[in-house]
C-alpha cells in the first residue's frame, strides 16, 4: 500500500495530491516502451558539494532526441539556463497544480511558451546533449507547482504506463567478505563490531543497487526491509524506507546512508556505492531525522546464534532477501564505575574516572545538554583514566558518557556525568582537538584567547609541507574556527594555531 508523508509543509496539499496524476506514456520514443533510468526516485546524490536526494527519475536517451507530454494540460513555467540546464512544466487539466517537469531540454527546441495548453504526445523539445558520460536524459519529475518552482511529490515509476523491470536489486559485500556491516549505533565516529559477537544497540549496514533497462548505472531501491530469527527468539520485519510521497528532508541523508571512512556511501559519474543503514527506522517506512536514534537492540535476544535478514524490493516487485549468520554477546566486561568527576582548568574541562575491574581502554563521549548525536572526544580507545577536554566552550553546558571497550573491541556504557566550564577569560593560548577527526571537508576546532588577537591557522602533510592556510581575528575567550581542508588525499596532517608568541599542533586525520 503506497504511503505518503503528510508534512506541516504539504499538510494543505494532501487533499489536492488524492487526485490522481498518470503518466499514459513515457516521455520519449514511441511511449509504450520503457527507457533504461541513469537515477531514480531518492537517490543518493553528491556532485562535490553537499548529498542530496534525487527528486525525479532520469530517463537516458541520446542528445537531441525528441521528448513528448505526457498528459493534457497548460505549460506553465518555460526556463532558459542553456546548454544545459534548461525546461519546463506542465500541470494537468485536474485543477489540482500537478503536473511534471521536463529539465534539460534545449531551449531554443521547445515549442510552446507559458500559458499554452499542451495536449498528450504533443512534441515538447529535445533532451540537451550531456556534457559527462554520455547522460542525455530527461530530469523527469512528477511535481506540485508553487506557482514559482516546484515541489517533488512522487515517485514518477509509481505512474509510468508500461512500467517493465527485469533486472532485480543487487546486494555487495558491505565490509570485507561480509555481506552487512555491523557498528555501534553513532552517527559519529561508529565502532565496526565483530558479527560473531554483537552486542548492545547496533547498526546494520547494507550496500545494495538497482538497475533499470541499464547494464550499469547501479539505482536506489524502492522498498527496504530487515529482520531477525534464531533459537532464541526473533525480531519481526521492520520496514527501513519507501521511496515514495515526498521527497524525505536533506538532514535524513546521514540517517539512511553511512558515510563514513568504512562504509561510505557515493552517488555520482564514477561510484554508485549505496550503503543503508537499515536498521535506522522507526518502522514507518519514512525518512525522519529522529530514526538515527533507532537500532537492533541485541540485548533483547539472549546471547546465542541468529540469521539477520534484509529484504530489497524495486518499484516493479522484484525481490531480493540476503541473510547473515550473526552471534549475540551481552555477557558484559565486569568492569564497574566507581567514580566520574569533571573539574574546571584553565585550558578546559578536565574530566577524571575510577574504576574496579579489568579495563582494557575507554571511550569518552560528548554532546550539550539535550542534544540528539554523541561526539567521541579521541580517534582511538585510551588507557588513562583522565581527559583534558581543551574544546569545552566556557558557559556551555555538556554531557559525557564514559564506555569500557575490551580486548574484542565491545563497548559497555559505564556512566554519564553533566559539567559546565566556568566562563571566564583563559590566561593564555589554547588550541583544543579538531573535530570531525577522521574529516573528509571542513574542520572545525576551538581557540582560547586571552585577548582578542589575529590567530594563523595552517595545516601540514607529515612532509612538512603547507597544504591550507588562512587567518583570522579572533575575540577574548573561547572562538570556534575552521579550515577548509577539502580537497586533500586521505592521510595524517598537522594542525597549526598561532598567534604572536604562542602557538599549538594538533594531529588531524583526513579519510575520503
Amino acid at each position: 500500500m503506497k504511503t505518503t508523508k503528510i508534512t506541516p509543509t504539504t499538510l494543505l496539499l494532501v487533499l489536492l495530491l488524492l487526485v490522481p496524476v498518470a503518466a499514459e506514456r513515457w516521455p520519449m520514443g514511441d511511449g509504450a516502451t520503457p527507457y533504461p533510468l541513469g537515477n531514480n526516485y531518492g537517490e543518493y546524490q553528491n556532485y562535490g558539494g553537499s548529498p542530496y536526494y534525487h527528486d525525479g527519475i532520469d530517463v537516458l536517451g541520446y542528445g537531441g532526441e525528441p521528448n513528448y507530454s505526457v498528459i493534457d494540460g497548460t505549460l506553465v513555467l518555460k526556463q532558459s539556463s542553456e546548454p544545459y540546464y534548461s525546461g519546463i512544466m506542465i500541470i494537468d487539466d485536474s485543477g489540482t497544480n500537478n503536473g511534471w517537469v521536463h529539465w534539460h531540454i534545449t531551449y531554443s527546441t521547445i515549442p510552446f511558451n507559458v500559458g499554452d495548453p499542451v495536449a498528450v504526445d504533443d512534441y515538447i523539445g529535445d533532451i540537451a546533449t550531456w556534457p559527462v558520460a554520455d547522460f542525455h536524459h530527461d530530469h523527469f519529475t512528477r511535481m506540485y507547482f508553487t506557482g514559482g518552482w516546484y515541489q517533488a511529490i512522487d515517485n514518477p515509476m509509481e505512474f509510468m504506463v508500461p512500467d517493465t523491470d527485469p533486472d532485480a536489486p543487487v546486494f555487495r559485500n558491505a565490509r570485507g567478505t561480509d555481506i552487512f556491516a555491523f557498528r555501534t549505533n553513532t552517527q559519529t565516529s561508529p565502532t565496526y563490531l565483530d558479527p560473531t559477537a554483537l552486542y548492545g544497540e547496533v547498526d546494520v549496514v547494507a550496500l545494495i543497487g538497482d538497475l533499470i533497462q541499464h547494464p550499469t548505472w547501479e539505482l536506489a531501491l524502492y522498498t527496504i526491509s530487515w529482520w531477525v530469527d534464531g533459537a532464541g527468539g526473533s525480531v519481526p520485519e521492520t520496514l527501513f524506507v519507501t521511496f515514495t510521497g515526498d521527497i524525505p528532508p536533506d538532514n535524513t541523508v546521514p540517517v539512511i546512508h553511512s558515510t563514513d571512512g568504512t562504509c561510505y556511501t557515493r552517488g555520482d559519474y564514477d561510484f554508485r556505492d549505496f550503503y543503508y543503514i537499515v536498521t535506522n527506522t522507526d518502522g514507518d517506512g519514512v525518512a525522519e531525522y529522529s530514526d538515527h536514534t533507532f537500532a537492533w537492540d541485541t540485548t533483547l535476544l539472549p546471547d546465542g546464534d541468529y540469521t539477520f535478514y534484509v529484504k530489497a524490493v524495486d518499484e516493479f516487485g522484484n525481490e531480493v532477501t540476503e541473510s547473515m549468520a550473526v552471534t549475540v554477546d551481552n555477557s558484559g566486561s565486569g568492569v564497574e564505575l566507581l567514580g566520574f568527576s569533571a573539574a574546571g582548568r584553565e585550558e578546559g574541562l578536565l574530566l577524571e574516572w575510577s574504576t574496579v575491574g579489568e579495563a582494557s581502554a575507554f571511550v569518552l563521549q560528548r554532546r550539550e545538554s539535550g542534544a540528539d548525536a554523541w561526539l567521541e572526544l579521541h580517534d582511538s580507545p585510551i588507557t588513562e583514566r583522565s581527559w583534558l577536554d581543551t574544546a569545552a566552550v566556557a558557559g556551555v553546558e555538556y554531557e559525557y558518557r564514559l564506555s569500557v571497550v575490551d580486548a574484542a573491541g565491545r563497548r559497555e556504557e559505564l556512566g554519564t556525568l553533566t559539567a559546565r566550564r566556568d566562563p571566564e577569560l583563559p590566561g593564555r593560548f589554547a588550541l583544543g582537538e579538531p573535530w570531525p577527526n577522521p574529516a573528509r571537508g571542513s574542520l572545525s576546532f576551538n581557540v582560547e584567547l586571552p585577548a582578542a588577537a589575529i590567530v594563523e591557522i595552517e595545516l601540514y602533510d607529515l612532509g612538512g609541507r603547507r597544504v591550507a592556510a588562512r587567518t583570522i581575528s579572533g575575540a577574548a575567550g573561547s572562538n570556534t574556527l575552521s579550515l577548509d581542508a577539502d580537497g586533500l588525499a586521505s592521510g595524517v596532517y598537522l594542525l597549526r594555531a598561532g598567534v604572536e608568541g604562542s602557538s599549538a599542533t594538533r594531529r588531524v586525520v583526513i579519510s575520503r
